[in-house]
C-alpha cells in the first residue's frame, strides 16, 4: 500500500519556490483535480481507513479498559460502538477529502500538482513512495540516536550550569 503520510511531499516542498493562487483564495476545477490526483497518487485516500480503524479500535479499547467493569460490556457495547461511529464519520475520505485539497491547493499551484502527479507516476517518484514510509521511519531512528547520544554531554553541562547558579536565588 502507498503511504498515507503528508510527509511525501516534504522534500518536493522545500523545492518548490513559490506557489501562485488565485487573489481570492478560491482554486479551480482543474487545480483541485489535480490536488486529488496527487493525493490519489500519494494513498492519502486509501490511508485514511487504515488509520481511522487504528484510532477507533485503540480509542474504544482505552476507553472499555479504564470505565467498564467486568460484566458491564453489555451495557458499554452501545456507546462504544457510538464513539466508533463517531470516529468513522469525523475520520472519512469524504469528511477529508476537502481539507486535504484546500490544503494541496493552498501550497501548491495547478502546473506544480500536475508536475508532481508526473513525478510521482515515473519510475523514481514510484520507488519514492514505495519507500517514504521506511525512511522516515529511519530518519526518526537516526535523530534519536543522536539525541541519545548526546544527551550524557547535555546532563553534565546542565549540572555544570546548576552549579554555577548561586544557591539561594534571592542573591
Amino acid at each position: 500500500m502507498r503511504p498515507a503520510s503528508l510527509f511525501a511531499l516534504v522534500f518536493l516542498a522545500l523545492l518548490q519556490a513559490s506557489t501562485v493562487h488565485a487573489a481570492d483564495g478560491t482554486t479551480s476545477d482543474e487545480h483541485e483535480a489535480a490536488a486529488l490526483e496527487v493525493l490519489s497518487l500519494i494513498g492519502i485516500d486509501e490511508g485514511v481507513q487504515p488509520m481511522m480503524a487504528r484510532m477507533r479500535d485503540t480509542t474504544v479499547a482505552q476507553i472499555a479498559a479504564l470505565d467498564v467493569a467486568e460484566g458491564e460490556e453489555q451495557i458499554a457495547a452501545p456507546y462504544l460502538d457510538r464513539i466508533a461511529g463517531i470516529i468513522e464519520d469525523t475520520l472519512s475520505w469524504e469528511r477529508l477529502r476537502a481539507d486535504f485539497v484546500a490544503a494541496y491547493t493552498e501550497k501548491f499551484s495547478e502546473d506544480e500538482l500536475r508536475t508532481l502527479a508526473t513525478f510521482f507516476r515515473s519510475p523514481v517518484g514510484a520507488k519514492y513512495l514505495a519507500n517514504v514510509t521506511e525512511l522516515n521511519r529511519l530518519a526518526m531512528e537516526i535523530v534519536r540516536a543522536k539525541a541519545l547520544a548526546a544527551a550524557p554531554e547535555i546532563r553534565v553541562i546542565t549540572e555544570e550550569l546548576q552549579a554555577a547558579l548561586p544557591a539561594d536565588p534571592a542573591t
